[in-house]
């Protein structure tokens, strides 16, 4: 299953995280019945799976139709993305450096952060302004802003994986009683 597009969803390619073949089966199978409740349009119920999904540590990107369980994002993601900084972002932050250089991953739906009241461009322009603030050794607006998101927005973020969410996200490092999940970001 590793690898493989299954049932229009695959695991990314260079996901280097552990997990037994069922395992995997178990995510396809979630992620096929929250693409039945999104073209429903039942969007709690799919949101929830999403949620759990989250929660138990796996990644989902709908653009790509791809998961992965290791930590932070693989290679093969973060070049497809744009960086995650808008034009104006990439122009004032210039070349980033070390874990600056991985995008951020809002681990959100549209429709978890329009409840929240939240502007998912504008969190990843301001997490772009603070990496160029951190490159910059300007750590004091770095912190202005990490606050802001923090406190005002009342964001997670979490630097090492470089991903930010609406709600607390749970490092696990077990799947279960049959499934091996090791961190490998």
């Amino acid at each position: 299953v590793e690898g493989r597009v299954v049932a229009g969803w695959s695991r990314a390619f260079d996901d280097s995280a552990e997990a037994g073949d069922d395992f995997v089966q178990e995510i396809v199978d979630a992620l096929k019945q929250r693409d039945a409740l999104r073209h429903a349009r039942d969007f709690e119920n799919a949101d929830a799976i999403r949620d759990e999904l989250t929660a138990d540590g796996i990644k989902i990107n709908d653009r790509l139709k791809t998961f992965w369980l290791m930590r932070g994002v693989p290679e093969s993601i973060a070049q497809d993305r744009s960086g995650g900084r808008s034009e104006e972002g990439a122009a004032r932050g210039g070349a980033r450096r070390g874990r600056a250089s991985v995008p951020w991953v809002g681990l959100d739906t549209d429709a978890t952060l329009a409840e929240h009241g939240i502007d998912g461009a504008m969190v990843m322009a301001a997490l772009a302004d603070r990496d160029a603030a951190r490159a910059n050794k300007d750590f004091h607006v770095a912190d202005r802003i990490q606050n802001h998101l923090r406190s005002d927005l009342h964001l997670y973020m979490d630097d090492k994986e470089r991903t930010w969410s609406t709600t607390p996200q749970v490092r696990r490092r077990d799947f279960g009683n049959s499934h091996s999940h090791r961190g490998g970001g």
